[in-house]
């Protein structure tokens, strides 16, 4: 009989977590990007840590979004452990980031806008890196591409990646080095002022309960499910 009720509260308490106006955490502590739920207060107050943890090993996170709907979370990664000739990669991950949908390497990059513009960049540009991350819309990827070459400084590049066919939907845009990109907002992710002080979470000013202490300030995004 215990272990009945026990199996019932468990289900009451995900329930509590799962419902409408939550928020799905992804965070990243040390070399490892966690999640968590929060409840469905307004703003919410506790966050409940699931069991999806993805290991980064030798890789070093510049950039995560996931996208509106939470169908799909973007990783952007650089190789600490490659010398000079550093090593990119743009992992997409399923079923809140547990299950690796698609890795595209700095090659894979390079020959993204490469064949949308029939062009090919000089042999000594050595590494593409994708540096910010955000969303035309809940399948449609907009990274910026930062190109790398010895002795150069080529231009920003901004695709967008439709993930469910892995090909661009326009040609690149260019810019600048020191220039913004605009990307687009979405109402499941902005919804509450999440902020990450000293390590801890804060939602609006408050701290949020059930979380560590030692969450890493720029490398977090929230969505509402």
């Amino acid at each position: 009989m215990k272990i009945i009720n026990l199996i019932i509260l468990g289900i009451v308490f995900v329930l509590l977590f799962t419902g409408c106006n939550s928020q799905y955490i992804y965070y990243k502590v040390d070399d490892e990007i966690k999640t968590a739920m929060t409840d469905s207060k307004t703003p919410p107050k506790t966050a409940l840590k699931t069991n999806i943890r993805i290991d980064l090993k030798d890789w070093r996170l510049l950039s995560m979004s996931a996208s509106p709907k939470n169908t799909y979370l973007a990783l952007a990664l650089i190789d600490r452990q490659s010398g000079t000739n550093l090593d990119a990669r743009l992992d997409i991950y399923t079923n809140k980031g547990g299950y690796l949908y698609y890795s595209f390497t700095g090659e894979d990059l390079q020959s993204l806008i490469e064949n949308a513009l029939d062009y090919t960049y000089p042999n000594f540009t050595y590494a593409f890196f994708p540096f910010e991350l955000g969303y035309e819309n809940d399948n449609v990827l907009i990274a910026r591409i930062e190109p790398e070459g010895s002795g150069i400084v080529a231009q920003t590049v901004i695709i967008k990646i439709d993930l469910r066919t892995k090909k661009l939907i326009e040609k690149p845009i260019f810019l600048s080095r020191h220039n913004q990109y605009i990307y687009p907002t979405h109402t499941s992710k902005n919804k509450y002022n999440f902020t990450v002080i000293k390590g801890k979470m804060y939602i609006n000013g408050e701290k949020l309960k059930g979380m560590p202490n030692n969450i890493d300030e720029k490398l977090h995004d929230e969505v509402e499910l």
